[in-house]
C-alpha cells in the first residue's frame, strides 16, 4: 500500500520522536532513509517540510545525524550545521549579485542612446 504524503510525514516524526532524541541519539539520513524505504533526497524534502510547514523542532549535525531537538545545546548544533552550510551559499549569492550590477552597468551603458544618435548631419 502507497502512503500519502501526510502518513509519510507522520510516520518519519513517529520514527524520530519515538527513537531519535536529541542530538547524541541522531541517526544518519542514510540510515533512516533505508530504513523508511525512502531516497536520501526525498528523507531531507520530507523533513525540511516538516520543519518549515509544521514547526517541528529537527535538527541535523555531521557528526550526529538527524534528531529530534530537546535541549539548547541540541538547537546550538543544529544552527551551526545550518550556518556552514548556508555561508558558502550566501558568498556565492553576493559574488552574482556583484557580477550581475557590474554586467548591467555595462548594458546600461551601451545601450543609452548616443548623444548625436538621430542628427541629421
Amino acid at each position: 500500500m502507497r502512503r500519502t504524503q501526510e502518513q509519510l510525514l507522520q510516520h518519519i516524526w513517529a520514527v524520530l520522536s519515538g527513537f531519535h532524541r536529541g542530538h547524541r541519539n541522531g541517526i544518519r539520513n542514510e540510515a533512516l532513509a533505508r530504513q523508511l524505504g525512502l531516497s536520501p533526497r526525498r528523507l531531507r524534502e520530507s523533513i525540511a517540510l516538516l520543519v518549515r510547514r509544521d514547526g517541528r523542532l529537527i535538527g541535523s549535525h555531521p557528526d550526529h545525524g538527524i534528531f529530534v531537538i530537546e535541549t539548547a545545546q541540541d538547537a546550538a548544533l543544529a544552527d551551526q550545521c545550518l550556518a556552514d552550510e548556508s555561508f558558502p551559499t550566501m558568498d556565492r549569492r553576493r559574488a552574482l549579485a556583484r557580477a550581475w550590477r557590474a554586467h548591467s552597468e555595462e548594458i546600461a551603458v551601451a545601450m543609452q542612446p548616443s548623444l548625436f544618435e538621430g542628427v541629421a548631419g
